[in-house]
């Protein structure tokens, strides 16, 4: 193979390129499905999917002359409109799990350390673990 035909090939690592007629489909689909089933139903990622709906979707707030920072109707929209997705301005996560463990400040941590050092691992997490 000769060098001018290796530099016209794609390079392997940047992934697939779709055109614009392309995109059209899935993002029709996607809005009413959601991405992850637009992806699967036409063979391609999610992420592409999700990024042509938000670059789609910001175009048509340029169009109207809306903020650009702000979110975009039709991404919600198609959102709301799945079964079983949560209200829009929710997450789909309940309250009590939003955080994981308990932030400790310093003067906290260098108590929990010594008493650890002095009573035991266990005796410390009893102490100090508040249910």
């Amino acid at each position: 193979m000769t060098r001018s035909k290796a530099r016209r090939r794609s390079c392997p690592q940047r992934g697939r390129r779709y055109t614009k007629d392309a995109q059209q489909a899935p993002v029709a689909w996607a809005a009413d499905h959601g991405s992850p089933a637009a992806a699967a139903k036409f063979g391609m990622s999610a992420r592409s999917v999700l990024r042509w709906m938000t670059a789609r979707a910001r175009k048509a707030e340029r169009a109207r002359g809306t903020g650009e920072h702000e979110h975009a109707p039709t991404v919600e929209a198609a959102a709301a409109r799945r079964p079983g997705a949560p209200p829009p301005g929710t997450t789909g996560a309940p309250a009590g799990r939003a955080r994981h463990g308990r932030r400790f400040s310093v003067s906290e941590k260098k108590a929990i350390l010594e008493h650890a050092e002095a009573h035991g691992v266990s005796a410390a997490a009893a102490q100090f673990y508040f249910p």
